[in-house]
């Protein structure tokens, strides 16, 4: 009862939020593809748009106004643009592995990141559903067993290893099973 004592509302729905769309991520990351692939444009679009018109004016109404208009239309551009999405998707779950694993407290680890990130979007667009499952469930277990370790204050390495690579193998045969004839 201590440990759940002492977390907060705010720690306790950003954990939950985590492992939901880490999980979703896991399970059906092939299936939600393209949702995945327009949220990142709409995230993208908005942040761009409110960057931008912030700028030039400094209303918030219209900074806010310019970043919803500009995240949908990110969002119908990385739709249609479903390749640059793939690319994206499979960059970020690799680059997020390789920041979980690295860090980045010297040059040459950022190096890798980027470099790991850009060889895996360009292997996921050229085969998109096993490198889609593959960087999906590998992103989502290991993101899974650091965010559950990290509340139950486990440092461990072996712990965080085991778990997660536990989870990306059920992600991973979970995947392969239900996505035969997508």
């Amino acid at each position: 009862m201590d440990l759940l004592s002492s977390i907060d509302w705010k720690s306790g729905l950003s954990l939950g939020i985590s492992l939901v769309a880490a999980a979703c991520n896991g399970l059906f990351g092939y299936r939600l593809r393209k949702l995945w692939v327009s949220v990142f444009g709409f995230i993208l679009g908005g942040f761009l748009g409110m960057l931008v018109t912030g700028w030039v004016t400094e209303q918030a109404a219209v900074i806010a106004g310019v970043g919803l208009l500009v995240a949908i239309i990110g969002a119908l551009v990385a739709y249609k643009l479903y390749l640059a999405g793939i690319f994206c998707i499979c960059f970020l779950c690799t680059a997020s592995l390789f920041l979980l694993f690295l860090g980045t407290d010297v040059w040459w680890k950022i190096v890798l990141l980027v470099a790991g990130g850009i060889l895996v979007g360009v292997i996921g667009v050229q085969f998109v559903k096993p490198v889609l499952i593959i960087s999906t469930s590998l992103s989502a277990g290991m993101t899974i067993a650091n965010s559950v370790l990290e509340w139950f204050h486990v440092s461990e390495n072996i712990w965080y290893s085991a778990l997660g690579a536990a989870l990306a193998v059920a992600f991973l045969i979970f995947q392969f099973k239900n996505t035969k004839g997508s």
